[in-house]
């Protein structure tokens, strides 16, 4: 929305409002363009049973190891396979296509645009599209029935990937964040299609400057979540574990929601004392947590059909400028952006991890500080350049003449 404005386009940005999350990420367009609608909590009871609104925006919908948690944990699949239909926000569909539609119809956009997941997005810019007479576009940050990630029980699959086809086929355009996802929409209608990767904005950077740590560690950082086992760090737990005395300089810090996992394991093989876990901090605390780090921490499941998945973490990743260990498949193209840039190195080999570890090592001990990467790494990859294309492709289908 920030980049849109920034090149003349009149936006409007219909957000569900009093979301269960921390209130800390910056509102970066002038707040009458926000058009925030009421909701129906469908998770609400799930909430309460694992200790209120706080606790979840906080740490999310992890159990604590109490009856009342192992309970919460034990109903959680039968009440998201019964209540998540297709996903947590439906809740928010009946809200948000009788305020938006209020608001749009006096204001009648050229075009819609719908970023998934959730999918209930696509239903919302669907029904509005329906409405308003407008042309709409889907944004598929994730395929919503990919079999690595999909988070639902089997038999729900198919009917999940009927709802979304149909869906899709109403659009007029797609937008994914790779190709090899690209490749995949096709198969859901013959609509014309983008890759517009998901960038990063240099201003939200502190200055660029060596990283602050002097203690002679070498320190390791990780943002996010690790998403139920599928943004594993063992393979550099065992890395440090093999290293034995070697890895006394090594600290691993996980700041964000659901890093629980990363203590379970750090104590299985014996390197809990090397990694720290962190609460959850504001979107602009992290970035400077990622700019100060000597080496952040990229995860990535180890799984075939994962070769089309970026994150949006690895752009912030290289604008922080700090060189990259991923924990990922050769042949996933995060993994190879990261190696054609030369802005890290990528294994899931413990042994090939620990000497890239010790090379680290041994460049701090001997110089002070592993150099900050060159500017020229994140070339072409700012949220204005790839919005700048996003702009061309949405005025070409909204049926106006690009500037």
């Amino acid at each position: 929305a920030k980049s849109l404005l920034a090149l003349g386009h009149a936006v409007r940005v219909l957000p569900g409002g009093d979301q269960r999350l921390p209130d800390n990420l910056p509102v970066e367009i002038p707040p009458e363009r926000v058009l925030r609608t009421p909701w129906l909590n469908v998770n609400a009871p799930a909430e309460l049973a694992l200790g209120g609104r706080e606790r979840v925006a906080q740490r999310g919908f992890h159990a604590d190891p109490t009856p009342l948690g192992r309970l919460a944990a034990s109903l959680k699949p039968l009440y998201k396979n019964l209540l998540h239909l297709p996903d947590a926000q439906i809740g928010w569909l009946p809200f948000a296509v009788s305020a938006a539609a209020a608001q749009l119809r006096p204001w009648k956009p050229d075009l819609l645009f719908a970023s998934a997941l959730p999918v209930s997005a696509l239903l919302v810019a669907a029904a509005l599209a329906a409405l308003l007479d407008a042309p709409w576009v889907a944004e598929l940050r994730d395929l919503p029935d990919d079999p690595v990630y999909y988070g639902f029980a089997p038999w729900r699959r198919p009917l999940d990937t009927a709802l979304l086809n149909a869906t899709l086929r109403t659009a007029s355009g797609l937008v994914t964040v790779s190709d090899p996802l690209l490749e995949d929409l096709p198969r859901r209608g013959n609509r014309p299609g983008l890759t517009v990767l998901n960038g990063f904005d240099p201003e939200d950077f502190p200055p660029p400057h060596l990283p602050p740590f002097d203690d002679g560690r070498v320190h390791l950082v990780y943002t996010g979540q690790l998403y139920d086992g599928k943004r594993d760090p063992r393979p550099l737990f065992q890395a440090l574990r093999d290293l034995g005395d070697q890895a006394e300089p090594f600290h691993v810090h996980f700041y964000g929601r659901s890093v629980e996992p990363a203590r379970a394991f750090a104590q299985d093989l014996g390197v809990a004392h090397r990694v720290h876990l962190h609460d959850p901090i504001p979107y602009r605390d992290a970035l400077a947590a990622q700019a100060a780090a000597d080496l952040l921490l990229f995860l990535l499941h180890d799984h075939p059909d994962e070769r089309g998945v970026f994150t949006g973490k690895l752009f912030e990743y290289l604008g922080a400028r700090r060189p990259i260990l991923a924990l990922g498949r050769h042949d996933n193209v995060a993994c190879q952006l990261i190696q054609e840039r030369g802005a890290g190195a990528v294994s899931l080999d413990p042994h090939t991890i620990a000497q890239h570890l010790l090379a680290w090592r041994d460049q701090k001990q001997t110089s002070g500080a592993i150099p900050t990467l060159p500017d020229t790494i994140h070339d072409g990859l700012t949220r204005h350049e790839q919005n700048t294309r996003l702009a061309s492709f949405l005025q070409q289908l909204a049926g106006r003449p690009s500037t």
